[in-house]
């Protein structure tokens, strides 16, 4: 599926919260978009509500959350997707 060079990462903090950024991709030639600051430029991306149902299904699926001192606390799992 082509791309443009442009990578999608979704990141959730539990099932109910995600959100995505676009970078471009550093397979193009392995170089990332630095600000003066050296970070990485990412740019926001609004999911469409069938995009944070996969991603709540995943982070299900992978059970990704935790309990410390008996109460719950969500990691974040991100990754790279590419949607269909």
């Amino acid at each position: 599926m082509p791309t443009d060079g442009t990578d999608v990462k979704v990141y959730t903090v539990g099932a109910e919260y995600a959100h995505a950024e676009a970078r471009k991709s550093p397979g193009l030639d392995g170089k990332v978009e630095r600000d003066e600051f050296g970070k990485e430029v990412r740019y926001p991306v609004i999911l469409r509500a069938d995009e944070k149902l996969i991603a709540m299904k995943i982070c299900l699926a992978f059970k990704v959350n935790e309990y410390i001192n008996n109460k719950k606390i969500f990691f974040s799992f991100s990754a790279n997707c590419m949607w269909i």
